[in-house]
């Protein structure tokens, strides 16, 4: 058995004391690193170092604070290394397609068995939806005033909410796995109304012995009885429905007995599979990766950049960098700038400092000024990409096009190729990003760095 209920559920990844302590862990250990690491500077000591060397510290800082970052993710890749080793050999299309078709007959929402319900109605109802979008939309082009009613809305008869059958159930349990195809819905009612229609009481029976299992094995409350169901799924002519199953297990189970009826917690049985199929696919995202390899890269800067310049610069540098974001904050909000005008100001800035960082470095001009502004063009670098992208991508985001209507050529906006392709290859263009900001640091601001050392003191 699988006790999802018990062994892995996504809050205990969740668990405060879980990441506090390993947040707690981590930082003891970087510090404890920082120490050693920080006690012995041979740039500063102007030893003589080469660009692969600083470059591949650099590399190593990386990867320092890439592994503390992840280091509290060890405790969810366990419960899921476990839980896929449970599942190895589980199907899980199978035990879904089992699932949904036991459902059948298993009233617990009464409406489901209504026979508005059923395929045939559903089917009939969206065809009428259908015919009425499409007069809507042909009235539109032809300049006329039609109002549109969905049918989702129409009234139901008197007839429609009468006794509820098992022969009307058209629903899944489980809609979708990224596994395998699931059977559709109409194919599984196809198949329940055939048993029913033919008296096949052993094909339901087993069915629901099936679902049973399902139920048992995941450790999902449940109490009802699969001979018991089945007898009164033929017990009412029509097949009409007596009793209902609850779906809540905090019912009296005395009233429960009394009146007959079972209980299935579906809401559980239907995690279970979810977290089966979540667990083989992996924790990890594209989208966590990419923010975890940001944020390590974003560190390892921060501390090297103290590594090559002298602290009081660097100090000077980090509450200048406050500074400047207070003072554009203050403009942007009184001037109502537009994103593109951001953009445009932080692009500016940028190149600025990257502009006299060169000029001061090269000329050998104050080592205070072209140290600052060498450090806030490599602290700003990260981000220039990314906003290039972002600036293109509004100001190209709408192409006008002349349509043709009962009214005459009317021009109406429409996204472009551009602004569609960059929101399709967004996650593409940040990784490329990563590895350009590596490519620039070892072209520019590492040889920067070794000739700012090698300036004379002012």
């Amino acid at each position: 058995m699988i006790a999802f209920s018990n062994f892995y559920e996504s809050r205990i990844f969740r668990a405060e004391d879980v990441i506090l302590f390993s947040c707690l862990l981590s930082v003891v250990i970087l510090l404890i690193w920082l120490v050693y690491y920080l006690r012995n500077n041979p740039l500063k000591a102007h030893y003589p170092i080469s660009k692969k060397y600083m470059f591949g510290e650099f590399m190593l800082l990386f990867l320092v604070f890439f592994s503390s970052a992840t280091f509290f993710l060890t405790f969810r890749q366990g419960i899921y290394s476990q839980a896929r080793s449970m599942t190895a050999h589980t199907d899980l299309v199978e035990e879904a397609n089992a699932i949904n078709l036991a459902f059948h007959f298993i009233p617990i929402d009464l409406d489901d068995f209504l026979s508005c319900r059923s395929c045939d109605s559903l089917k009939a109802r969206e065809e009428r939806r259908e015919e009425r979008l499409q007069i809507y939309e042909d009235s539109q082009k032809q300049g006329k005033s039609i109002n549109y009613n969905y049918v989702d809305n129409e009234p139901l008869t008197y007839s429609d909410t009468l006794a509820p059958s098992y022969l009307n159930y058209c629903q899944m349990m489980i809609l979708n796995l990224d596994e395998g195809h699931l059977i559709n819905k109409e194919e599984n009612s196809r198949r329940a109304v055939s048993w029913l229609k033919g008296g096949n009481k052993d094909s339901v029976r087993m069915a629901l012995s099936r679902l049973q299992e399902l139920l048992q094995k995941y450790e999902v409350f449940h109490r009802f009885d699969p001979i018991r169901q089945a007898d009164s799924v033929f017990s009412s002519p029509g097949f009409m429905i007596r009793d209902w199953i609850y779906y809540n297990p905090n019912y009296d189970y005395e009233f429960v007995d009394t009146a007959g009826h079972g209980i299935i917690n579906y809401n559980d049985l239907r995690y279970a599979i979810g977290q089966v199929e979540e667990v083989r696919e992996g924790f990890w995202r594209y989208e966590m990766l990419i923010a975890l390899l940001y944020y390590s890269l974003g560190a390892a800067i921060v501390l090297y950049s103290f590594r090559m310049i002298k602290a009081r610069i660097w100090f000077a540098a980090l509450i200048g960098t406050g500074l400047w974001a207070i003072l554009l904050g203050l403009v942007f909000s009184l001037s109502d700038m537009e994103e593109e005008g951001v953009f445009s100001v932080f692009l500016f800035l940028f190149l600025a400092f990257l502009a006299l960082a060169v000029w001061l470095i090269r000329g050998k001009e104050n080592k205070f000024f072209s140290g600052l502004t060498f450090l806030w063009a490599m602290w700003s670098q990260l981000a220039v990409f990314p906003l290039i992208v972002a600036f293109v991508s509004e100001t190209y985001k709408y192409e006008e096009r002349v349509v043709d209507t009962v009214y005459g050529p009317t021009v109406e906006e429409v996204k472009t190729p551009l602004y569609t392709w960059i929101n399709d290859n967004f996650e593409n263009i940040f990784t490329f990003n990563l590895g350009l900001f590596l490519v620039l640091l070892f072209l520019i601001y590492i040889p920067l760095a070794r000739r700012w050392q090698a300036n004379p003191e002012q």
